[in-house]
């Protein structure tokens, strides 16, 4: 997987595949200056696969995934070296919802030292073991545990698992943190969490530059937001006042469900 902008090629754009082949979130751009972002597509119930031209959001955070406890050592696999500085293995005690296998690869381990953010790291997941309500999991981690952080204290110290928000993108009504509009036909996760191992397809969607995007409403040189009331996936006029991400500019205004918007999605 490359490090840094790719510039990407029509070819690049047209193709999703079920396999993922860069890094969640990787930033890409074109020759004539529209930039890109890699994803990972989830589940949506009843739906198989998701349409060019939607915008799509973020995956809301799984529930009771934060301020988790830290194993004791000598329980769930833990040991006294997973708890000290460079450790890149780490095992905690979920909460109340199952885990699956790799739920957070490419996301976040949160580490709370001393209570009352005395310390707060931010370290990125390789992946994850699956694991039952109460049960254990075992991260594998891309940054280890940071030298100037102590040993860390199970019954102190806390953890907070952070999905990462370039994974299991879709189309939804329920306001989020847009991340882009979908290039191609691509795949929905097939499965509910439980027993979901991946997102569906992975591929790229656009998040500056000018393009055509699914719209319930749109009214020329009005600002872009996300639809969360009709549409899933479509964009309307944001309305002023409102929380909405502003998500761009319309070009044209909007006709037969689609619309030429100018998009700027950070």
């Amino acid at each position: 997987m490359q490090d840094g902008p790719r510039f990407l090629t029509s070819e690049d754009l047209n193709n999703t595949t079920t396999t993922q082949g860069e890094s969640l979130g990787a930033v890409g751009v074109t020759g004539d200056g529209r930039g890109f972002r890699y994803v990972g597509y989830g589940y949506v119930s009843g739906t198989t696969t998701f349409n060019p031209g939607l915008l799509m959001i973020a995956p809301v955070a799984p529930a009771a995934s934060t301020a988790l406890a830290i194993t004791a050592s000598g329980t769930g696999g833990q040991s006294a070296a997973n708890l000290k500085a460079g450790s890149t293995s780490l095992v905690i005690t979920n909460g109340a919802t199952a885990v699956w296998q790799d739920e957070f690869k490419e996301g976040y381990l949160v580490l709370n030292i001393g209570g009352s953010g005395a310390g707060v790291y931010n370290l990125k997941i390789m992946g994850n073991t699956a694991a039952a309500g109460s049960g254990y999991i075992t991260l594998l981690l891309q940054d280890p545990i940071p030298l100037n952080a102590t040993t860390l204290v199970p019954g102190t110290d806390t953890a907070s698992l952070r999905i990462n928000p370039f994974s299991f993108v879709i189309p939804s009504l329920t306001e989020n943190k847009a991340v882009g509009v979908s290039q191609t036909t691509s795949t929905a996760a097939t499965a509910a969490a439980s027993a979901t191992v991946g997102p569906g397809s992975y591929g790229w969607v656009q998040t500056s530059g000018p393009a055509t995007v699914s719209a319930t409403s749109g009214t020329l040189g009005y600002p872009v937001g996300q639809d969360v009331s009709t549409a899933a996936g479509f964009v309307i006029n944001k309305s002023s006042g409102t929380t909405t991400e502003e998500l761009g500019t319309f070009i044209t205004a909007a006709a037969n469900g689609l619309a030429y918007v100018n998009l700027h999605i950070i």
